[in-house]
């Protein structure tokens, strides 16, 4: 049956205003925008509360200030600033998920960094330890000696004649991923800060 125009038009408009009928299918609904698109991997800083298992968190400590990484190498960064004329000092870790060779020569390379030829090896117990955080097996050094700019730096960082190095090496236990960190700068500004480094470290 052919209705008038008129009718039609009636028609049409009731049939659109019905539920299920306007768009798609009856029981559709739109997406949620919260969760589109791909969910970000868990970040190696954490706050305690929050901690993906086998990561380190690493907290910063009062009186630091967050940075951008100056190397893609580095994941998180910080400025430790210094009193007078001692000059600011540095913290930032680098994360390598596959490894980054033996525990002792990144050590050696370490105490060459700062002008020294002792091995690692030979450190007294005060400039080299080695602690277990949680999942982690942590060693550390701590060395002074005369530190130029290193790959990672401004080219025009001038050479620091008095300076000091806390390093350390974070193993995950069974794993071979293998966690930085290193704390450089005027030995007058790492002593400054040497409380606060340890607690960083011991912090994972």
């Amino acid at each position: 049956m052919k209705f008038p125009r008129r009718t039609q038009i009636a028609l049409a408009a009731v049939l659109l205003a019905l539920p299920g009928l306007s768009c798609g299918t009856a029981g559709e609904t739109a997406p949620d925008a919260s969760t589109e698109g791909p969910q970000s991997p868990p970040s190696a800083v954490n706050s305690p509360d929050e901690l993906p298992e086998g990561l380190p968190r690493f907290v910063a400590q009062e009186g630091w200030i967050a940075e951008a990484p100056k190397s893609t190498f580095r994941s998180v960064q910080y400025r430790l600033p210094g009193e007078a004329d001692a000059g600011d000092a540095e913290i930032y870790v680098s994360p390598f998920p596959n490894g980054v060779g033996s525990l002792e020569s990144n050590l050696d390379r370490w105490v060459g960094q700062v002008g020294l030829t002792t091995p690692a090896a030979l450190l007294p117990a005060e400039q080299r330890w080695t602690e277990e955080v949680r999942s982690f097996q942590v060693t550390t050094i701590y060395v002074k000696g005369q530190m130029a700019a290193m790959q990672g730096m401004s080219p025009d960082t001038p050479t620091v004649e008095d300076a000091a190095l806390i390093a350390s090496f974070v193993e995950r236990v069974g794993a071979p991923s293998v966690w930085t960190i290193k704390a450089q700068g005027p030995a007058a500004t790492i002593a400054l800060h040497e409380d606060a480094i340890k607690a960083f470290i011991r912090g994972l």
